[in-house]
């Protein structure tokens, strides 16, 4: 059942990907957690924030110390615009694992949206030096240097960056697409 509803879940039948993940927690007794996280990531993607936010709960109550289930509520509570809440959480999966640039990324956006503009600036600078490519802090970076600090040169250089992963992206994209391609031709002639 758990394969049956990441299978759902990934073809995006994500109504009858939640049933099926329901139908195994009637049956599973161990890895309650990991099973709690897929669903509240599921009812994030049908942006039924209050519903995930209890999910994540769940994990918490089992396991006060996880990561995944502080991000899991700092998204959510920034998906609602509660960004005081998004802070603290994304605060909370930073200082338990702190190489997490989509934690980082989320305390950015909800700093610059609090308008604490040097530590949004500080948490975003994190996300790229961690992820690199990461399209989305780049632009965030680039909007904040332009928009609230004037500062017309890094918001350039910033805006380049976004454009140079973008890039980067695509090409990796690309070339998986070909291997993909060649390994099953490699197949077939066997």
């Amino acid at each position: 059942n758990f394969l049956e509803a990441r299978l759902l879940e990934a073809e995006g039948h994500l109504e009858e990907a939640l049933d099926t993940y329901m139908k195994v927690l009637e049956v599973q007794e161990h890895n309650r957690p990991h099973l709690y996280q897929r669903i509240g990531e599921l009812l994030q993607k049908q942006k039924k924030w209050p519903q995930a936010i209890e999910w994540f709960n769940k994990i918490l109550d089992i396991d006060n110390i996880n990561p995944v289930a502080h991000l899991g509520l700092a998204s959510s509570y920034l998906a609602q615009r509660k960004n005081k809440l998004a802070m603290h959480e994304a605060k909370a999966a930073v200082g338990l694992q702190f190489h997490n640039p989509k934690a980082h990324f989320v305390l950015g956006i909800s700093l610059h949206r609090l308008n604490e503009l040097d530590d949004a600036l500080q948490a975003l600078k994190m996300v790229v030096t961690q992820q690199p490519l990461h399209v989305e802090a780049h632009k965030r970076l680039a909007h904040i240097y332009a928009r609230r600090l004037f500062d017309i040169s890094k918001a350039a250089r910033h805006e380049q960056l976004s454009k140079d992963a973008q890039q980067k992206l695509r090409e990796k994209k690309q070339n998986r697409r070909i291997k993909s391609s060649d390994q099953k031709q490699e197949l077939n002639t066997l």
